[in-house]
């Protein structure tokens, strides 16, 4: 059961994002075999349009979110269930972009936060967040070059899409599915769909370059 968010920002924007409104979050988790479950459960989409999925590989990526924030100038690794003082001008940028007039001071590079537990997806996924700021680039680019890639602070983790249906059947075996991931009725109806529907008819991907 989803709380309500009231009157902030930050909460609306959590809430959006996990249930597939487009906004300036990234999701993130503390859990590396959720990071794990995430990557490799595109496997079962691979009947979508090539365009959707191009790549023949799928990745897992790390990132250090309080070195992130010592580079966008936030302190620490703020929690969001105290208050909506942190950073408070980049999420109201998400819904009332700056103009001349009326100029937000968001940051410019993008900062994470420990996101308040506003839906029982939030609490199971272990959720953080990262909100882009005025820079929208993504985060490969806006980061290259950076102390956090140098100091291996931003990794990717490749894994061959090959594999993918093994880690799956591994991560169920753990008690990592799509019910447990999504504790709620549309998880129980796709990890249903897996389990006794139709195989999946994947797509080829290109081979890498």
């Amino acid at each position: 059961m989803s709380t309500t968010p009231t009157g902030r920002l930050d909460q609306w924007l959590f809430l959006m994002q996990h249930y597939g409104l487009p906004t300036r979050l990234l999701d993130w988790t503390e859990s590396p075999v959720l990071a794990m479950f995430f990557a490799v459960s595109q496997w079962l989409e691979s009947e979508q349009p090539e365009e959707k999925y191009r790549s023949p590989q799928m990745a897992v990526w790390m990132l250090h979110p309080i070195e992130l924030n010592r580079l966008s100038g936030m302190p620490g690794f703020p929690n969001t269930w105290t208050g909506d003082h942190y950073g408070a001008q980049t999420f109201r940028l998400a819904f009332h972009p700056s103009d001349e007039h009326a100029p937000i001071m968001a940051s410019t590079l993008p900062f994470a936060v420990q996101a308040s537990a506003v839906d029982r997806r939030v609490v199971v996924q272990r959720s953080c967040f990262t909100i882009h700021g005025k820079d929208n680039r993504d985060f490969d680019t806006m980061l290259a070059g950076t102390p956090l890639v140098s100091n291996g602070h931003f990794l990717k983790f490749i894994i061959p899409r090959e594999v993918a249906r093994q880690v799956l059947v591994d991560l169920d075996a753990m008690g990592i599915s799509f019910s447990t991931v999504y504790p709620d009725l549309a998880g129980l109806a796709k990890e249903l769909r897996v389990r006794f529907g139709p195989p999946p008819q994947h797509k080829h991907c290109p081979s890498p370059a």
